[in-house]
């Protein structure tokens, strides 16, 4: 948002009118040297007018089973789901190529990509993501194709708690958790979902995009 109008004392925050929401998700990123996360939750209504972020206004919601939460919560959830890495390859597949590895996200795209709906789920899946956003606020989030070369090697690399606990409250029942001998552990995210693969996967996505927007 650091544009200028025809008057140079006038910056786009004085001219044009501000945007109010609880949940930010991006408008334009260098995927490569810039980009880091795709939405960011807020604790406040903020304003915001600018070319990096979009505002989006959100309302408290019900769960399936009847618990309530409030607007910032459901920020957390939604911005949960779009951080993981679930999320991001939708949104990413979502971009308008403008030069080299920027991309950029109209309006209209952003609208049509697949976020999650919070009224849709049960308070235990809410309570889950709430929990994975509380885990991996405060972490320092790399460049995310460095992201993807880390996350292969470490064992509690934030993409990975992320998307464990994204996993489990979305796409695996308990009973998908059970091992096939009664004496066994339970089995863990990873005994199920290969995600190594899919970042294997992202990583050589990005790679292959970068080479085709140079």
């Amino acid at each position: 948002g650091k544009w200028i109008y025809d008057d140079p004392n006038e910056s786009a925050t004085q001219d044009s009118p501000l945007n109010e929401g609880q949940l930010l998700v991006m408008r334009k990123m260098d995927m490569w040297n810039t980009m880091r996360v795709c939405a960011i939750a807020t604790d406040d209504d903020l304003d915001i007018s600018g070319s990096m972020w979009i505002p989006v206004k959100l309302e408290s919601f019900e769960t399936t089973d009847g618990e309530e939460y409030t607007k910032y919560e459901a920020s957390r959830v939604i911005a949960t789901w779009l951080n993981s890495t679930y999320g991001m390859i939708p949104y990413i597949g979502y971009r308008a190529e403008t030069r080299g590895a920027y991309g950029e996200w109209k309006t209209k795209q952003v609208r049509r990509i697949s976020a999650l709906d919070p009224s849709e789920l049960t308070s235990d899946q809410v309570d889950t993501l709430l929990d994975a956003y509380e885990e991996v606020r405060d972490r320092e989030w790399s460049h995310l194709r460095k992201q993807l070369d880390d996350v292969q090697d470490k064992d509690d690399h934030a993409r990975r708690k992320l998307d464990r606990k994204v996993a489990k409250a979305l796409f695996l029942d308990d009973e998908d958790l059970v091992p096939e001998n009664d004496d066994d552990e339970p089995l863990d995210v990873d005994d199920v979902i290969a995600l190594d693969d899919l970042y294997e996967d992202f990583d050589n996505t990005l790679t292959l995009l970068g080479e085709l927007m140079e």
